[in-house]
């Protein structure tokens, strides 16, 4: 396989892409940069690395983008990558390999429960769900299989990291997560909400005590309720999950405003301008 050029470099290590002309986001962090795509969640995923935990999920993986900085900055930890889209579960092997990044891959959708479920493709290569509602437009449809976190963690300890990205089905993932959520083991996450958690999805985190923060260009701001945050033409989809205390909030949230610092949001997949 020839040379690609680096896209960015974490851990002292340049991060390569493959396949780039055959999926959206590569392309876009090549011409881009890691500075593109989700610069505050990637600075706080890096810190976060850095902090060296057992063990990384990395739930919708989609080309691997946060599994090779894990790998980067975190080499020891077990990482695992989940990805049920059989196009991009493909180019995340060929990202792992091409960086000598050590992971599973999961080839299933996580769920909250064990099974088959019918997944919904997006035209655009960068949304695949089990949400049947996320997407607009719907592609193709396929039968996939689904797992629970519970299922994949079980017998196992230790300091975690999970980031979840799933299109819209964040709350069953974390329902089938109940064990882990409140088991007790040391649990730091970074969860996507793109639209508002109804009563119903916000319960499913309610049992771990783990407080929510957005993350944004001011680092860590405190969430009422799972969803999104819109300043201007900004909008910021992440939220952090964790039971650290104020001085850990802060000094990731001082992360956030370090790694992004000279960053021009509107250049950025941040960018989401009101439509009138």
């Amino acid at each position: 396989m020839g040379r690609t050029p680096a896209v960015g470099a974490f851990g002292g290590r340049r991060l390569r892409l493959s396949h780039l002309d055959a999926n959206y986001l590569g392309f876009e962090l090549l011409w881009k940069t890691w500075r593109y795509y989700e610069p505050c969640s990637t600075a706080l995923f890096a810190s976060l690395c850095a902090e060296l935990p057992d063990e990384i999920l990395d739930v919708g993986a989609n080309i691997g983008w946060f599994s090779l900085l894990a790998g980067a900055a975190a080499p020891r930890a077990r990482l695992t990558a989940i990805e049920a889209n059989p196009k991009m579960a493909a180019i995340l092997r060929a990202n792992l390999a091409l960086n000598g990044t050590v992971a599973e891959v999961i080839e299933q959708a996580a769920s909250a429960q064990r099974g088959e479920a019918t997944w919904y493709q997006s035209p655009s290569d960068m949304s695949g769900t089990l949400d049947p509602s996320f997407n607009a437009q719907v592609a193709l449809t396929r039968t996939v299989q689904t797992t629970t976190l519970d299922h994949l963690v079980a017998g196992r300890g230790g300091r975690m990291l999970l980031k979840i990205d799933v299109e819209g089905h964040e709350p069953e993932v974390l329902a089938g997560a109940q064990g882990l959520l409140t088991g007790g083991r040391q649990l730091d996450a970074l969860i996507e909400a793109a639209t508002p958690w109804t009563p119903a999805q916000a319960a499913t985190l309610a049992p771990s005590g783990l407080r929510l923060y957005h993350v944004t260009d001011r680092g860590l701001e405190p969430a009422a309720h799972p969803g999104p945050l819109r300043r201007g033409d900004l909008l910021f989809l992440n939220l952090f999950a964790t039971r650290g205390d104020q001085a850990w909030v802060d000094r990731q949230s001082a992360a956030v405003r370090t790694g992004i610092a000279g960053i021009d949001l509107r250049r950025t997949s941040k960018y989401r301008p009101v439509v009138a």
